[in-house]
């Protein structure tokens, strides 16, 4: 298993995703998100993701989806350019991405 950090601050959780999140890396951040839910806010840090597959694209929507669901928040920080390409060719700009200082 593949270890992906993930810290907590009160009522929020940060979870770092991988390089690439894709078919090989999916399984292991969906059993973090999991365990994520149950916080007011969940934050996506995705400062070091380049390539978004169609798999983890899913998987992101459904974890916004599931927030909203439950009257959380649900964003991703730091996203990169290509990263925020990726989304909008598949037909996902509404999931929040937003760029932070470093």
């Amino acid at each position: 298993m593949v270890n992906y950090s993930c810290w907590r601050t009160a009522m929020s959780v940060v979870v770092s995703l991988p390089r690439r999140l894709d078919t090989a890396t999916v399984p292991d951040v969906t059993v973090q998100l999991i365990e994520a839910l149950h916080h007011d806010t969940m934050t996506l840090d995705a400062r070091q993701t380049v390539h978004i597959g169609a798999l983890g694209a899913q998987m992101l929507l459904s974890a916004q989806c599931t927030m909203q669901a439950s009257g959380g928040t649900f964003r991703i920080i730091a996203s990169n350019k290509r990263v925020r390409e990726q989304l909008t060719v598949m037909g996902l700009p509404q999931l929040p991405t937003s760029e932070i200082d470093e």
